[in-house]
């Protein structure tokens, strides 16, 4: 039976889309830093700022529903259960896996912030590229590896 392309497969069918934003990713550090070569830098203060508060509060709205639940894993169950049990078991599920899922999901928008550095001919170093390189390129796997597991289990 064919499920289509979401709940635990849309993970594996979509594997290429971090790839090529990670590509995306490059080429406009490279080819935007080269359109502002001579153009004055933009300001975006407040844009900038409005999307860092946006980020804070998703992260605290998700760490206000996660952490009490993994919290609790630990003390029911321990740190090496918590750690290494499969996440359907425990956290994956039900509004803390939700909340994992648009986590994970939510790794390609924080490449925005290179737009704000580039756009204000701020220099991009070292850490950015691998902040944002490599998360939106191994951050789905998790997830994949976690439902693909609960179909192979019903």
């Amino acid at each position: 039976m064919s499920q289509g392309y979401c709940g635990p497969f849309f993970f594996q069918h979509f594997w290429w889309i971090p790839f090529a934003l990670s590509a995306l990713y490059i080429v406009f550090c490279f080819g935007g830093r080269a359109i502002m070569k001579d153009r004055a830098p933009f300001g975006l203060n407040w844009a900038l700022s409005a999307w860092n508060l946006f980020l804070a509060l998703f992260s605290l709205a998700g760490a206000v529903r996660v952490v009490p639940q993994i919290a609790l894993n630990v003390y029911l169950h321990g740190f090496e259960y918590t750690i290494c049990e499969r996440a359907d078991s425990q956290y994956g599920l039900g509004a803390s896996g939700f909340w994992v899922a648009l986590f994970i999901l939510s790794k390609p928008f924080e490449l925005i912030d290179t737009f704000f550095i580039v756009m204000r001919k701020k220099p991009l170093i070292l850490l950015h590229w691998v902040r944002d390189t490599i998360p939106a390129r191994c951050a789905h796997l998790p997830v994949s590896f976690s439902l693909s597991l609960l179909r192979a289990s019903s």
